[in-house]
């Protein structure tokens, strides 16, 4: 079953860190590969995104449908109406 958290929820750190004990891999590892994927993206940005999107979603993304309108948040996503 798939598990969304969001970094707003005030109990994020707990349930990220549960999520990570319940992982086969050990957190330490599930940390570095996070870290290494934070740095690849801070690095490369936007194609990192469509490089990873592809990889873990199945989703083919390019730079011209890369960002969503608040229409289409809203549309898709009602729950995760952004705070701007």
């Amino acid at each position: 079953m798939a598990v969304t958290l969001s970094t707003r929820d005030p109990d994020f750190e707990v349930a990220f860190q549960g999520l990570l004990s319940q992982s086969g891999e050990c957190g330490e590892c599930s940390m570095r590969q996070l870290q290494q994927s934070s740095r690849n993206v801070a690095r490369r940005g936007d194609a990192a995104v469509i490089d990873y999107t592809q990889r873990f979603d199945g989703v083919d993304l390019t730079p011209g449908n890369l960002r969503l309108t608040r229409a289409e948040i809203a549309t898709e996503q009602p729950q995760l109406q952004p705070r701007w």
